[in-house]
């Protein structure tokens, strides 16, 4: 019986197989191949791919954190033997002739050093006294050794972000499986959402999938991107921290602001923003079909009216769409007042956390009869995400004190203007890197940094401090839509250059 089951598969596949040209099946082969495993680049910097394609993908799928050498843990352990071979390789191998490895040193470069040897002084310092705290240090002397090792590297960066994606993909594959059954899947993702950068790791990768569906290059695979954006989406809520979900939810609402506007973006943006909305306040729904378990919070409680602000919300964007040419390219059209909008609503937002947080305290002693339960709830959830576990600000302070703390919040400022210098550049994956390393940035400031989620984001805050080595060629023309003024006024016909747009 299997013999006749197996033969009538094989009679399919056959089958199947005439219906394909031998072209179209060598497309999709060398599609899949180039998105996930690219050619390996020449020379020396060969060693930096490999490096790079271990770190994207198969490091994030390991996820022993047995402790095995000393307070060392499996992912720690395996990271420094990593990064120590790769560095020895890439040091050691030889040049070809009339080229130098010397490299003028900028001030992020000397920062680091600085940091380096201060996080080796206070190790070694440890060390001697027989302290049990001093892999922090060499966590952290690691990170910027992989900084140095990947500060030149050119490349194109989005093939390692698709690696991220696809590991990314399985892990919340595996997450649904344990929220799902309340038992361990075959890659133990559970472990990491025991771990306490968990919602930076959540955070993260959510944002990656985010801006590649909105700017990513590769278009064949924006359906892959908006699959692994809903996974994180859906596991972001069944986590449920609150203070993850809102930073996705800005992130979301700044996309729009980083890049221009045009009609596509606004329309996947909107496409995000409603489909994140609608799991959050839908959600409790898999509680009645499921055995799973939610963590209550202030959003899924008020989730019906979200739902019918979403109504009138849709309803407004349906009518208001009505007025986009629909005869004009949707990448040559902007839509500057709905940008204007973006930026209202981020202001409004933005408002209202700092008015959370400097008077929030004071309202915990007013009834929830008063209209209080929102603003009180929110709050107090707020405060529990945040300041559960330590921040990598705060464990910088705690443990290298004000030098340090003042080293670090020097070299985030030397690193932004480092960003605002080379905005214009027309590489659209350089401006990806830039968006998730600022992320990334920023959530430091709110969750601690960690073997699980450390390495793939200073591999991306070195992508995006790298020099631009070319310009990618962009023939299109942009023209403005949704001002005060006529629409047909605003679209300008001209033959421009290539990294020109016209408004």
């Amino acid at each position: 019986i299997s013999g006749i089951f197996w033969a009538d598969v094989l009679g399919k596949i056959l089958r199947m197989q005439k219906l394909l040209s031998k072209t179209e099946i060598k497309m999709v082969i060398y599609s899949i191949k180039d998105f996930f495993c690219p050619d390996l680049c020449k020379g020396r910097l060969a060693i930096l791919d490999i490096y790079l394609r271990i770190m994207c993908f198969l490091y994030p799928l390991y996820l022993g954190d047995a402790k095995i050498f000393v307070s060392f843990s499996e992912k720690e352990f395996l990271y420094y033997i990593l990064t120590l071979l790769t560095a020895l390789l890439y040091l050691f191998f030889p040049l070809q002739k009339g080229k130098t490895a010397r490299k003028r040193l900028c001030r992020i470069d000397s920062i680091l050093l600085l940091l380096a040897v201060l996080f080796i002084i206070k190790g070694s310092i440890r060390i001697i006294l027989q302290e049990d705290n001093f892999e922090t240090d060499i966590f952290f002397v690691c990170l910027i050794v992989t900084f140095f090792l990947l500060k030149s590297f050119s490349g194109n960066f989005v093939h390692y972000l698709n690696l991220v994606l696809f590991s990314s993909f399985l892990l919340y594959l595996d997450m649904l499986y344990y929220y799902l059954t309340e038992r361990q899947g075959i890659l133990g993702a559970d472990i990491l959402l025991r771990q306490p950068e968990a919602a930076s790791w959540l955070l993260f990768s959510f944002c990656i999938s985010s801006v590649l569906y909105e700017k990513g290059c590769i278009t064949g695979w924006r359906n892959f991107y908006l699959l692994v954006s809903i996974l994180g989406s859906v596991v972001l809520f069944l986590f449920g921290n609150i203070a993850a979900i809102c930073m996705a939810g800005v992130f979301l609402l700044l996309l729009p602001l980083f890049y221009q506007p045009t009609v596509t973006l606004i329309k996947r943006n909107l496409v995000l923003c409603f489909v994140f909305l609608g799991i959050m306040t839908n959600l409790p729904l898999l509680q009645y079909l499921t055995d799973v378990t939610l963590h209550e919070n202030i959003l899924t409680r008020y989730g019906i009216y979200i739902d019918l602000f979403l109504l009138c919300l849709g309803g407004g964007i349906k009518a208001y769409w009505k007025k986009v040419p629909c005869n004009r390219n949707p990448e040559a059209v902007l839509m500057r007042k709905f940008q204007k909008w973006y930026k209202q609503s981020f202001f409004i937002i933005v408002s209202f956390a700092l008015l959370l947080f400097t008077g929030g305290s004071r309202m915990l002693d007013i009834p929830d009869n008063l209209g209080n339960e929102f603003i009180r709830q929110l709050y107090m959830n707020l405060n529990n995400d945040i300041y559960k576990n330590n921040s990598f600000a705060q464990n910088i302070l705690i443990n290298y004190g004000l030098i340090g703390f003042v080293l670090w919040l020097y070299l985030l400022m030397e690193i932004f203007k480092k960003f605002k210098k080379h905005q214009n550049e027309n590489r659209e994956d350089k401006k990806i890197c830039q968006v998730l390393a600022v992320t990334f940035l920023f959530a430091t400031f709110f969750y601690p940094v960690g073997p699980f989620c450390a390495p793939v984001s200073i591999i991306l805050i070195s992508f995006a401090l790298t020099e631009c080595n070319g310009n990618q060629v962009n023939s299109k023309v942009s023209a403005s839509f949704g001002d005060e003024t006529d629409n047909e006024k605003n679209i300008i016909f001209n033959k421009c250059g290539s990294n020109e747009i016209l408004l």
